[in-house]
């Protein structure tokens, strides 16, 4: 609907009282009313809030958001994008996942979380160096929230063989946040790789102090 076609709100008041003249000038308010709602409805799916709705009914609503035609701003368009990603990415869509964070870095390009969701992605595609690439980057960009990426980033070096590297990270992520439980846990995988099962224990010992009903952490300290 071109902007002149818009019924300002006095005319929809007017509708609604039935006191409307022309009368059809209604129906374009009524029809502009029912497609907010709905695009509204479409918009709660795409967020998904709270995880409220399936992936499948998160990407419907991130596509209509996308496809609306509606003026929105590049970081409200790169939010519709990036939670389709997610949703693919959560429904193994790997390849559908990295084209939509590719679209809301184009959009956000100085957006470190974005890059951190396509490197998860890529690393399900054990595409590492692609994986590594977009870890550096969100670090680079946060550096002082970096503690979730380079956890990320160890995961990585860990599937990567590269234990030495892992480990780094992870320290770097207990240095930045003390009380991240998984930090911990995850070095201790890393530990017991390496055969180094006393400290691979004093790292579970640490992820069940900070978190008491961590229940992996208990029965691998258990087995350790």
């Amino acid at each position: 609907m071109a902007q002149s076609e818009l019924v300002p709100p006095f005319r929809l008041a007017l509708c609604w009282r039935g006191e409307a003249s022309p009368p059809h000038s209604c129906w374009r308010g009524r029809w502009l009313r029912r497609r907010l709602l709905r695009l509204k409805s479409k918009i709660e799916w795409c967020e998904n809030s709270n995880r409220a709705f399936s992936v499948d009914l998160q990407i419907d609503g991130c596509t209509a958001a996308i496809r609306s035609g509606d003026k929105r701003s590049q970081k409200e368009l790169a939010s519709y994008f990036n939670s389709r990603g997610l949703a693919y990415r959560a429904k193994g869509d790997f390849d559908r996942a990295v084209a939509d964070f590719d679209e809301a870095i184009r959009l956000e390009p100085k957006n470190a979380l974005l890059f951190n969701a396509r490197g998860v992605a890529y690393s399900a595609k054990r595409d590492y160096g692609r994986v590594m690439a977009d870890f550096d980057e969100a670090i680079r960009l946060e550096p002082k929230g970096a503690a979730a990426f380079l956890n990320n980033r160890g995961l990585a070096r860990h599937s990567m063989n590269d234990y030495g590297g892992a480990i780094a990270d992870f320290d770097e992520v207990i240095r930045l946040a003390p009380n991240y439980a998984l930090a911990y846990y995850n070095r201790t995988n890393t530990h017991r790789v390496q055969g180094d099962n006393d400290r691979a224990i004093t790292d579970y010992t640490d992820a069940i102090r900070l978190d008491p009903n961590f229940v992996t952490a208990y029965y691998n300290r258990g087995v350790t």
